[in-house]
């Protein structure tokens, strides 16, 4: 679909917040006019990202929620920290907690950068319970909120790209 076409379909909906995701949006060239379309229609728009690639290209209205990868992931070293200097306030950085590996990694690195926006920690789907994440961030006092993938809850297996 081109650019104009997105827009007008977001707009049917008669919503006032749009978010692009899926797969990985910065991998689409296109990404940044389409958020800027949206911005230009009137609409909040957030993106996101899995943190590899410059969150810079987007407009300065975006929130941005971008993603650190834990190791447990396999994609532990993937963020590019330059994406750090990009960060506002009305961005999120989210970290998916697979073990307890993880969750003193994600600490570790909240620690050393102390980032100036929303931290999420959210626990991976079957590895890491929301129960178990939420009695660490507790114990350690860490300034973050849980996020739990409602949509995985919601419609269990039925419709996983939700």
């Amino acid at each position: 679909m081109a650019i104009e076409e997105i827009v007008q379909t977001v707009l049917n909906f008669d919503v006032p917040l749009v978010e692009i995701t899926g797969g990985e949006p910065l991998m689409q060239r296109e990404t940044p006019d389409l958020a800027n379309a949206l911005l230009e229609a009137g609409l909040v728009v957030m993106i996101e990202t899995n943190g590899f690639y410059d969150i810079g290209v987007l407009p300065d209205e975006v929130i941005k929620i971008v993603d650190v990868k834990c190791p447990s992931s396999g994609e532990g070293t993937s963020f590019k920290e330059i994406n750090l200097s990009r960060i506002a306030s009305k961005d999120e950085i989210k970290f998916v907690i697979g073990s307890r590996d993880d969750y003193l990694w994600a600490k570790s690195f909240v620690e050393k950068h102390d980032p100036l926006c929303e931290l999420i920690f959210s626990p991976s789907w079957e590895e890491c319970t929301p129960r178990e994440l939420t009695e660490w961030v507790i114990e350690d006092k860490l300034p973050v909120r849980i996020g739990i993938q409602l949509h995985k809850i919601i419609w269990d297996k039925e419709m996983r790209g939700v």
